[in-house]
C-alpha cells in the first residue's frame, strides 16, 4: 500500500517534470535551429526522443522529492500514518518499502547514467549538429531574387495562396560558369519537389528559353558564339537540391566528449591526461632551467679588448624562442587541464545523482508526514522550492569546479552534504511526531486561552 501510494505521484511528477524540462531546455533553446529547414518528421521525432531520454536523470530527483512529499502528506492527511503508528509500526518500518525501492532506483539511475545516457548524448549531439548545419528549406518570396541555390537565381512576380503556383517567373542558370548563359522566362509555373526531395521541379508554361554558347573570358569577343532561343508551351526544369539535404556526420567525432563516456572510460582518460600533464610540467621546468642558464651564460662580456654585442644578440634571440615555446606549452597544458576538470566533474556528476535521490526521499517523506497535506498544492510548492535550492547549489559549485576554483569532488558533493543533515533532522522529527506547524498552532491557541482566562 505504501509503495503504491508513492509510485503514482512519483510517475506523474516525473512525466510532468520531463515535459517541462523538455520545453525549456530543448524546444525554446533550439527552436531557431528547427524552423524553416523543412526537416523530415522522422529526424525531429528522433531528436525529441533522444532529448527527452537525456532529460530523465535530471528530473528523477525532483520527481522523488515531489512524490514523497505528496504521497506521505496524503497518508498523514487521511490519518493512515496515524493508524499505522497506533498499530505499533515505527516510521522506519513504514518507510521501508519505498526506501528499498529508492535503493534500486539509485542503482538503476547510476547504470542508466553510465551505460545508456552516454550513447543517447552521442546520438542527440551528432543529430543536433547536422540539423544546425542544414540549409533552410527553399523559400522563394515574391519580387525578390532567391539566391540560396548554388549557381541558380530565381525570381517570381507573385504566388498563389497554396504557394505552389508561380507567375512571372525568371530563372538565371550559372551552372556552366559562363555568366547568365541560360535564361528562362515564363508567365506561369508550378513548383514541387521530387519524392526523395533531391530536386526542385518547376513546370513552366508559356515562356521562352535563351541559351548562349561559345567561348567565355576576357578575349571571348574575338571569337564567334551562338544564341539558341526556344519558345515553349510547357517546359520542366529540374534544379538539384542535394546541398539542402541533411548530411550525417560521423559519430566518432563526438565520442570523446565527457558526456559520451562512462566512468571507467573517464578514469582511463584522466590517467592519460595526468601523465601527459606531468610530463609537460617537467619539460617546462627543464626549459626554464635552460633559459636561465642560457641567459647567464650568454650575458654580455665587457673587456678591455672588445664588447661582444653579437653574442648578446644571439643570447636574446635564443631566450625569446624559448619563451615562445614555453608559452605555447603552457597554453597546451592549460587546455589539457581544463579537459581533465571536465572529465572529473562528469565522473562525480554521474555518481552523486544516485545518492541525492536517497537523500531527497528522506527529506520529502518525513516532510510530507509533518505537514500532513497531500495533493498538488502546498507539497508541490515546497518540493519545487527545495529542488530550486538544490539545483542552484549544484550549478554554482559545479561552475566553480569547472573553473578550477574548487576540486571536482567537493564541487559536486557539497550540495549533498548540505541536504544530508536536513534529511536526518526531518526524519528524526517525523519519527517523534514533532511538527513545527502544529507546535506554533498550539502555542497560539494556548496563548489565546490564557488571555481569555485572565480576562
Amino acid at each position: 500500500m505504501i509503495l503504491r501510494a508513492f509510485l503514482r505521484p512519483f510517475l506523474v511528477s516525473l512525466l510532468v517534470s520531463v515535459f517541462m524540462f523538455f520545453l525549456i531546455k530543448i524546444v525554446i533553446t533550439y527552436l531557431d535551429d528547427f524552423l524553416g529547414k523543412g526537416l523530415p518528421a522522422w529526424d525531429l521525432i528522433r531528436l525529441f526522443f533522444y532529448s527527452m531520454v537525456a532529460i530523465v536523470p535530471e528530473c528523477i530527483p525532483l520527481a522523488v522529492l515531489m512524490g514523497s512529499i505528496m504521497s506521505f502528506g496524503e497518508l498523514s492527511e487521511h490519518y493512515e500514518m496515524a493508524a499505522l503508528k497506533s498499530a505499533g509500526r515505527s516510521l522506519w518500518s513504514i518507510l521501508r518499502p519505498v526506501a528499498v525501492f529508492m535503493v534500486f532506483l539509485s542503482i538503476g539511475t547510476f547504470l542508466f547514467n553510465n551505460f545508456i545516457l552516454p550513447r543517447v548524448h552521442l546520438k542527440f549531439t551528432s543529430l543536433l549538429y547536422d540539423i544546425r548545419q542544414k540549409k533552410p528549406a527553399v523559400s522563394i518570396k515574391e519580387g525578390i531574387f532567391y539566391s540560396d541555390i548554388k549557381d541558380v537565381r530565381i525570381r517570381v512576380g507573385s504566388k498563389s495562396k497554396n504557394q505552389d503556383t508561380l507567375k512571372d517567373i525568371s530563372i538565371y542558370d550559372h551552372t556552366a560558369q559562363q555568366g547568365n548563359s541560360v535564361q528562362i522566362f515564363a508567365k506561369q509555373g508550378f513548383m514541387k519537389t521530387s519524392n526523395d526531395t533531391s530536386a526542385l521541379i518547376l513546370n513552366l508554361q508559356d515562356g521562352v528559353r535563351y541559351e548562349q554558347s561559345g567561348p567565355y573570358g576576357p578575349f571571348a569577343f574575338k571569337q564567334p558564339n551562338t544564341l539558341q532561343i526556344l519558345n515553349y508551351k510547357s517546359l520542366n526544369v529540374y534544379i538539384s537540391l542535394q546541398e539542402f539535404k541533411m548530411k550525417r556526420t560521423n559519430e566518432e567525432l563526438f565520442k570523446h566528449h565527457s558526456e559520451m563516456l562512462n566512468v571507467w572510460q573517464i578514469d582511463s582518460l584522466v590517467l592519460g591526461l595526468d601523465s601527459l600533464i606531468q610530463s609537460k610540467y617537467q619539460w617546462i621546468h627543464q626549459q626554464h632551467q635552460l633559459k636561465w642558464n642560457a641567459s647567464t651564460r650568454h650575458a654580455p662580456v665587457f673587456s678591455e679588448s672588445s664588447i661582444s654585442i653579437k653574442r648578446l644578440q644571439e643570447a636574446q634571440q635564443q631566450v625569446r624562442q624559448q619563451i615562445n615555446q614555453l608559452e605555447a606549452q603552457e597554453a597546451f597544458v592549460n587546455m589539457e587541464n581544463q579537459e581533465r576538470l571536465e572529465y572529473k566533474t562528469e565522473w562525480h556528476k554521474k555518481t552523486v545523482l544516485s545518492f541525492i535521490c536517497i537523500v531527497l526521499f528522506f527529506i520529502g517523506a518525513p516532510l510530507g508526514a509533518l505537514i500532513r497535506k497531500g495533493g498538488f498544492g502546498l507539497p508541490v510548492v515546497i518540493a519545487v522550492m527545495l529542488f530550486l535550492v538544490y539545483f542552484i547549489c549544484t550549478e554554482f559549485f559545479m561552475g566553480l569546479a569547472l573553473e578550477g576554483v574548487l576540486m571536482p569532488w567537493p564541487g559536486l558533493w557539497i550540495p549533498l552534504a548540505v541536504f544530508l543533515p536536513l534529511s536526518l533532522i526531518l526524519t528524526h522529527r517525523a519519527a517523534r511526531d514533532i511538527s513545527g506547524f502544529q507546535l506554533n498552532f498550539r502555542r497560539k491557541h494556548s496563548t489565546h486561552e490564557s488571555a481569555a482566562s485572565h480576562q
